[in-house]
């Protein structure tokens, strides 16, 4: 059977896919990460865990501002801030690659120049109906996936300064060394939407 646009061969895709996973995987660490900075902040009780991991992002993003803001650790709380400022930014990209990629094509399957590429496709309404369409190359969720994973270091780093060891899984340390240099992050998300209702 012939590949399509629904079944496109693994071996044209497998470099995208696989940049993709590490990418939400290192974002899924960097959230870890963040609700542990904020359960240690609210006193590391069973009572603050349990509030805080059924939180959705903004709303932790939110704790970890306010309860920031009561830290007499001048160091914690800019660190905390910078945390924050990049979890933020890297949520708007986070939430559009991993609610709104809905294909990939390859080589040879309508693909642009000949590269994989992913499909975009945001729908927003709002009192106004706008949409996005556009590709994404493998590149891009390279630089993503390098964000998210300095993300995560700096998370952990955090974390130990704050006097949580968080390298408690089996060769974490390996692969997240922890660094509180402050990482930059990127430009935030700026998607261009088109209108299809008038004003």
């Amino acid at each position: 059977m012939g590949a399509s646009m629904s079944n496109p061969p693994l071996s044209d895709i497998s470099e995208f896919a696989t940049e993709y996973t590490l990418a939400v995987m290192m974002w899924n660490g960097a959230e870890m990460t963040a609700k542990r900075i904020l359960i240690k902040m609210m006193g590391a009780s069973s009572a603050a865990a349990a509030i805080v991991v059924d939180m959705g992002n903004r709303s932790l993003n939110e704790g970890l501002e306010t309860y920031a803001r009561e830290q007499t650790d001048a160091v914690l709380r800019e660190h905390i801030a910078h945390f924050s400022k990049g979890f933020m930014t890297l949520l708007g990209y986070r939430n559009l690659y991993v609610h709104c990629l809905v294909g990939v094509a390859g080589p040879g399957l309508k693909a642009p120049a000949g590269k994989v590429t992913g499909h975009i496709m945001q729908i927003k309404g709002g009192g106004r109906l706008r949409s996005m369409n556009r590709q994404v190359e493998t590149a891009e969720i390279v630089e993503f996936k390098t964000s998210a994973t300095d993300l995560f270091q700096y998370g952990v780093a955090i974390i130990n300064y704050m006097g949580d060891d968080l390298m408690t899984l089996p060769g974490m340390s390996a692969i997240i060394p922890p660094s509180l240099d402050k990482p930059a992050w990127p430009t935030p998300l700026q998607n261009a939407l088109s209108y299809h209702q008038a004003q």
